[in-house]
């Protein structure tokens, strides 16, 4: 059993220290010490006891003594209760000193070992500390950088136990309003009950949709997502709330404009055919009355067949600048000048039991506008106001210069900074409800009763102010009346008014219309190619009428190409347009004279990847026989002049 330990031995208490202090700095410390009481002059036992314990408080001692000055109490007085110190009586058995020995030792050895796994654990323990204080850190950080708005709360009553600024961006909220309250207090959730109750069990939610008040009362779209957490064991859970406000917005921007464009496609089609009927109605009827008696019942009623088919035209001009395929032509005016001249036309629109009230702001700016088509806007405005008061009332018309700034465009999206002139139309009818404000402006929707409304005027409204770079605002409530705010850009500063002639506009066809010219005719609906070979020939013209293009490129060939005018629709069939089939006469002709009819509208030249015929004028149907007649004999003119 000797061979299990490893033995040194001193004479005095000075050397046992040094022993000892040497092993420690080897790393080799003792695990049990024997320690005579009486020693050589110098330290006694209980002093070298104290001095040992002092450089190692784990050592295990053994006090060997026959005699002692000290009693045990007085020992334990000096060197203090411990577990490491036994007193072995000399004289002492071998086999007891070896047990006692091995037992010593052994403890030694576990209580190294025990305290070396308690450092172990304390390091793991501080370990673990210091990642969740790192991960506390940055989940602290990103709580606070998020974009999302998120919240912690408690689960039994929501109390708000932390924001982040993105709530109370949100919200409009400030950390002293929300910290310790309730959402109920805030009024949040004016829609939540059985979602908030989930939540209150511990529920998750993942991406539910909900309604949430901001603190000027408005209402945002949002998706609440929460997932349950634990703090200092109460039951919580983490809110992310999702604003999706903005998004929708633009979705329903999106499914507008699709529908838009789909029933634009359709209303387009119906003006174009509808178009060439008209052209062929009005030419007709306006030939029929220049052979009627003034006075007699059929110049009466061809009158009001007349009147009847100016209004469908004006009927189609709606419908195709509803489905955008009648652009507005801009040209510098003074809106203000514009409303004065029709203010007589509007108050014997809305009859005498209606008051219209006009107030125009001096030195207004000139703004970039199509005349025709803004009063088309004021006239559907003011049309809806007198039939949103069927016992009398007043209207107000109003023109006023505003800068919107960057702050107020979040008011509409169409809004954006800049010096606008305001046309305002206010009535005090009956009012327009909140929930359909926004249908008001959809085609095809109207609150008129049957046969009194086209659903098209105000889709028409908003489609004209936005191709003039603007929008419209109303504000209504039932029983309030209702006011339409448009917003039309100012013109730069320096610009000027554009003449513009008009002498002889409206005249019936005469003599000085008439001509021998050869022309040539392509047009692929029928009611309008016959019309054409009616009256053509009534005015001295040798006109050759062809159904679509490669029809015409055979009249061509076969009269030998001794035309002076073509004729011809823009659309046609057989793979040949009026633009194709021009361009391939004017490159056998360079000096053929070429005028484009349509029943969509001349923005279409500006389409497709043809470009525009060079000098050729755009007749738009439905026409008017003198302004056939006229366009025609113009364009002849013009080239016998220049040559």
């Amino acid at each position: 059993m000797a061979d299990s330990f490893v033995l040194d031995s001193a004479l005095q208490g000075q050397e046992g220290l040094a022993l000892l202090e040497r092993a420690h700095q080897a790393g080799e410390p003792y695990s049990l010490a024997f320690v005579d009481m009486r020693m050589p002059p110098g330290w006694d036992g209980i002093e070298t006891i104290r001095r040992l314990w002092q450089v190692d408080p784990a050592l295990q001692v053994v006090i060997c003594t026959a005699y002692t000055d000290y009693s045990w109490s007085e020992t334990i007085r000096q060197l203090g209760s411990s577990d490491n110190l036994i007193i072995l009586k000399k004289p002492f058995d071998n086999i007891e000193v070896l047990q006692l020995a091995h037992a010593l030792t052994r403890k030694w050895q576990l209580a190294r070992k025990l305290a070396a796994r308690m450092w172990d654990l304390a390091s793991e323990v501080e370990r673990r500390t210091d990642e969740l204080r790192t991960a506390e850190a940055r989940f602290t950080s990103a709580f606070a950088a998020s974009p999302i708005a998120s919240t912690i709360q408690y689960n039994y009553n929501h109390c708000f136990l932390s924001v982040n600024p993105a709530f109370l961006e949100l919200t409009g909220q400030s950390m002293g309003d929300v910290i310790g309250h309730m959402p109920g207090e805030l009024e949040l959730w004016p829609e939540g009950k059985a979602w908030l109750d989930g939540v209150s069990r511990g529920d998750r939610l993942r991406k539910h949709p909900a309604k949430l008040r901001t603190r000027d009362g408005r209402l945002r779209d949002v998706l609440v997502s929460t997932e349950p957490i634990a703090i200092d064991n109460d039951a919580c859970s983490l809110w992310l709330i999702d604003d999706i406000t903005d998004r929708l917005e633009l979705e329903q921007q999106l499914v507008q404009s699709q529908k838009m464009e789909s029933v634009g496609h359709l209303a387009a089609g119906i003006a174009h055919d509808f178009n060439n009927l008209l052209t062929a109605i009005n030419i007709y009827t306006e030939e029929a009355l220049h052979e009627c008696q003034p006075g007699t019942r059929l110049h009466d009623d061809l009158q009001e067949v007349q009147a009847a088919g100016r209004r469908a035209a004006a009927l189609t001009r709606q419908l195709l600048i509803f489905s955008r395929k009648q652009f507005s032509e801009l040209a510098p005016l003074q809106l203000a000048e514009v409303l004065d001249r029709i203010l007589p036309m509007l108050r014997r629109l809305i009859g005498e039991d209606i008051e219209l009230v006009s107030e125009w702001d001096s030195g207004l700016p000139m703004i970039l506008g199509d005349e025709n088509n803004l009063e088309h806007v004021v006239l559907n405005l003011v049309v809806n106001a007198r039939d949103a008061m069927p016992n009398g009332g007043e209207i107000r018309l109003a023109l006023r210069q505003t800068v919107v700034l960057a702050s107020q465009t979040a008011r509409h999206p169409e809004a954006r900074p800049g010096q606008f002139l305001v046309l305002a139309v206010a009535d005090n009818g009956c009012g327009i409800p909140l929930e359909i404000q926004q249908q008001v402006f959809e085609p095809l929707f109207t609150t008129k009763g049957s046969g009194k409304g086209t659903g098209l005027g105000l889709s028409t409204v908003r489609t004209i102010v936005s191709q003039h770079k603007g929008w419209v605002e109303l504000t209504s409530s039932p029983g309030a009346g209702a006011l339409f705010e448009i917003f039309l850009p100012a013109a730069p500063v320096g610009t000027v008014l554009e003449a513009t002639g008009t002498a002889g506009a409206g005249q019936p066809a005469s003599d000085r219309h008439r001509g021998t010219e050869r022309i040539l005719i392509a047009e692929d609906d029928d009611v309008v190619r016959n019309m054409l070979a009616v009256l053509f020939p009534r005015y001295g013209y040798q006109a050759v009428l062809a159904q679509d293009g490669p029809d015409a490129l055979a009249a061509w060939e076969k009269g030998g190409g001794a035309f002076d005018l073509l004729l011809t629709d823009m659309v046609m069939p057989k793979g040949m347009s009026g633009i194709d089939l021009a361009r391939e006469l004017q490159s056998r002709q360079p000096d053929l004279k070429v005028i484009l009819s349509t029943g969509y509208s001349a923005e279409l030249l500006q389409q497709g990847t043809t470009p525009p015929i060079p000098g050729a004028s755009v007749l738009l149907k439905p026409y008017r026989p003198d302004s056939l007649l006229a366009a025609i004999r113009n364009t002849l003119d013009a080239a016998a002049a220049a040559s």
